[in-house]
């Protein structure tokens, strides 16, 4: 049902998609680390909200993931870079470009390995890009908003909030 949320909502069928996502949300908590996996599902749903325009419901979703997810040891960290990356996504949305750009560099931080110097190009260092540029910092973001966001727009389904964040930060 999960992946199922997902391709409807690319196809523009955003609540159908939502409706599917809580469908998958419901079933992963009834079951063994179902806090744990409801938890991050319901994370999951925020790029859906905010391209309803739900920021309110948006921020209940990032409030209830956290708290389910809690410290636990079976959360894996790519797992909570992503939660991160929601959490900025909210704040792009509600136009606090500082704490998106903290919020993505601990994502960032999170998907790298120990030492590495290199940023990733992916969604995560893309949307710093998209931070960094509403945050007024443009030679910042110039270089995050070419590799990363290229890969992110060519693979799988992109969020077409995304790439209208990203239109408007190469802006």
């Amino acid at each position: 049902e999960r992946n199922l949320a997902f391709i409807a909502a690319s196809r523009g069928h955003v609540v159908d998609g939502l409706a599917l996502l809580d469908s998958s949300i419901a079933d992963a908590s009834a079951g063994p680390g179902g806090a744990e996996r409801s938890g991050y599902l319901a994370a999951q749903r925020i790029p859906f909200l905010l391209r309803l325009g739900h920021l309110s419901d948006a921020t209940r979703s990032l409030a209830e993931a956290e708290q389910r997810l809690g410290t636990s040891s079976s959360v894996t960290r790519p797992h909570r870079a992503d939660v991160n990356r929601y959490a900025a996504m909210i704040d792009l949305a509600s136009g606090d470009a500082p704490r998106a750009v903290d919020r993505l560099r601990t994502a960032v931080s999170l998907t790298e390995s120990p030492g590495d110097t290199v940023v990733k190009p992916g969604i995560n260092s893309c949307l710093l890009g998209v931070a960094l540029a509403r945050a007024g910092r443009p030679e910042e973001a110039r270089p995050l908003l070419e590799a990363p966001c290229a890969a992110y727009a060519a693979r799988g389904l992109p969020d077409s909030l995304i790439l209208r964040w990203i239109a408007d930060a190469r802006r």
